[in-house]
């Protein structure tokens, strides 16, 4: 085992001018997906560095992807800002300002969430795409074998045969956004964890903010006419047809997810999460 704080002191220390090992002090920082940890300097927020796990891959997590991706979004000033990127770990900016949580659903997340989705959404594609069939087959090979039923793997057939819905519009996408991904800060709304970001097409992406937030209908047309508003898409009536042809597909992804998680940390929460979705499909 090496000493990841003693590693990044060192690291930061030989990449920034002028920066000394003991002007800077680490915190752990426990995600889904490995122990970050935050880098003060003097005592002050600075940079964010997160491990590279071969665990993520099944995820299809990847640190190279996710720091060039910041690179070419970072001047849209809705997302950190990349620092480092070496074999071991991935450094970003900090992001300082108040976690949505549960005011992600509220009035002061709705309208943030709309304005920068829609800066993102106006940039250009990144030139890395989701291969949502690829993502599935990649998560069923992560998922104790045990519990796929014949019935289930009929099902997954069925989504690996079936055709995918034509793009709107292909745009990069974050699709990883709920409350403790979004950061208020003094003038705008930041999302932060941009691992599973990709290009896609913005009604998924939309579609995996409806799903993965289990928001009601009442709030996801609310979300829709403040993005619409903020020049996202004109036609409506075609974004929400869209985005409930995205809908199976996303719960789906949703629904492996869950049981690839379970798989890798034995944590009930996600087997828990996961049961609705699991009775709605009958496996």
């Amino acid at each position: 085992m090496f000493n990841a704080s003693s590693e990044l002191e060192s690291l930061i220390a030989r990449s920034v001018p002028g920066c000394l090992p003991e002007q800077l002090s680490l915190t752990p920082l426990t995600g889904l997906t490995g122990t970050s940890w935050r880098i003060d300097l003097h005592h002050q927020p600075r940079w964010l560095a997160k491990p590279r796990l071969a665990s993520q891959d099944i995820l299809g997590i990847y640190r190279h992807q996710e720091y060039r991706t910041l690179r070419r979004i970072s001047g849209a000033g809705i997302s950190p800002q990349p620092v480092l990127l070496t074999d071991r770990w991935m450094i970003s900016s900090w992001i300082e300002g108040q976690i949505l949580g549960d005011r992600f659903s509220h009035d002061c997340g709705l309208d943030g969430i709309a304005n920068s989705l829609v800066r993102l959404h106006r940039l250009p594609p990144n030139g890395f795409s989701l291969n949502l069939k690829q993502r599935f087959e990649r998560y069923l090979h992560g998922i104790d074998k045990r519990r796929l039923s014949p019935r289930w793997l009929a099902l997954h057939q069925r989504y690996l045969n079936s055709s995918l819905p034509r793009h709107l519009k292909l745009a990069p996408a974050h699709l990883d956004l709920h409350g403790d991904n979004a950061v208020l800060c003094s003038n705008s709304l930041m999302f932060i964890d941009w691992e599973y970001s990709s290009d896609a097409d913005i009604a998924f992406e939309l579609a995996m903010l409806f799903c993965g937030n289990r928001w009601n209908k009442g709030l996801e047309t609310d979300l829709l006419q403040r993005y619409i508003n903020a020049g996202g898409y004109s036609d409506g009536e075609k974004l929400r047809h869209q985005i409930d042809n995205w809908k199976p597909y996303v719960e789906y992804l949703i629904l492996l997810w869950f049981e690839t998680r379970w798989q890798q940390t034995k944590n009930q929460q996600y087997l828990i999460d996961c049961q609705p979705i699991r009775i709605g499909y009958g496996i």
